[in-house]
């Protein structure tokens, strides 16, 4: 049986693995949050211990077959975890999922399931390795498992920090990354798989140079999705945070007011002002209005239905 020659490569590697499945799960939340609706994130957690559940299943029927060789399907599941992390989530923006259709169309639940099988794959090899570690090493447990929280804790903050700099699609490719690292201290002494990471990493960088991260599939009921069929839509600026993501579209067709606008004379007050739409994660449109220093180009306000209560009291006495 081969070993990694220490300790500490080993338990350094746990603790990356522990870091890219943590950090994996909140780039995903974010990504759904866009995709879908936030509600819908918290799918995230489930498809998590889905791929917990099925790689501690699968070591129970297993383990005793492995006893003693523990060190090479550990390797073989941090080479592999690097490449689920990448295919895994391009696989998923391609599946055509609604959760707006699940009660009228029976076939996204079978996309649903899909959905959950392709991205618990990362989560199970995540898993898978943790274990394996944990079985290589019985008289460390501890020193592995406080590898692996102070690794889940890092890669918390850090993806958290990195969602300020780094776009969500962005992030599960940033991983392969910490994957193959993990991978090149487990491997230790086995020098055979070091060719097939070096073309993994070259591959990868080929692909974000030549096409990018593949882009969120953004829900068609989303209001950014009817925003951009304006035929002279476009977007004047975009930004992201572990919050949200922020998108400023512009369009000729964009108006909206807050409430029902009513008895508006346009013929003797004016056209509504020039209007960008305002979307969080590509949901509702809040409009911004042009302001050109003068309350008469904002005069539509005081036609919508909010404004109401201030018609009706002219001077109110307000905490």
């Amino acid at each position: 049986m081969t070993e990694p020659t220490s300790h500490r490569r080993l338990e350094a590697g746990v603790l990356l693995i522990g870091a890219t499945g943590i950090a994996f799960e909140i780039a995903l939340v974010r990504v759904f949050s866009i995709a879908q609706w936030h509600h819908f994130a918290y799918m995230i957690i489930s498809m998590a211990l889905l791929g917990f559940a099925v790689s501690g299943t699968v070591l129970g029927l297993v383990g005793e077959r492995i006893r003693g060789r523990e060190i090479a399907p550990l390797r073989a599941g941090a080479f592999l975890l690097p490449v689920a992390l990448i295919a895994c989530y391009e696989a998923s923006q391609a599946i055509p999922f609604e959760t707006l259709q699940l009660t009228t169309r029976p076939a996204q639940w079978a996309l649903l399931l899909l959905l959950y099988l392709t991205l618990s794959i990362p989560f199970f090899l995540v898993s898978w390795c943790i274990a394996l570690a944990l079985l290589l090493r019985p008289a460390h447990v501890g020193r592995v498992y406080f590898a692996n929280m102070i690794g889940s804790g890092l890669g918390a903050l850090a993806v958290v920090l990195g969602l300020f700099v780094l776009p969500a699609p962005a992030v599960p490719y940033a991983l392969a990354f910490v994957g193959m690292g993990a991978f090149v201290l487990v491997a230790d002494t086995d020098r055979r798989w070091f060719g097939g990471v070096f073309v993994l990493a070259a591959a990868l960088a080929g692909l974000l140079a030549l096409r990018g991260p593949a882009p969120i599939r953004l829900s068609e009921y989303k209001g950014l999705s009817h925003a951009r069929q304006f035929p002279d839509a476009r977007i004047a600026a975009e930004t992201e945070s572990p919050l949200s993501r922020l998108t400023i579209v512009r369009s000729s067709l964009i108006r909206e007011t807050p409430g029902q606008v009513s008895g508006y004379p346009m013929e003797r007050l004016g056209p509504f002002p020039e209007q960008a739409g305002l979307f969080f994660d590509g949901g509702a449109i809040s409009p911004i209005h042009r302001f050109d220093g003068s309350l008469d180009s904002l005069a539509f306000l005081d036609y919508v239905t909010g404004a109401l209560p201030y018609q009706v009291v002219s001077r109110p006495d307000v905490l």
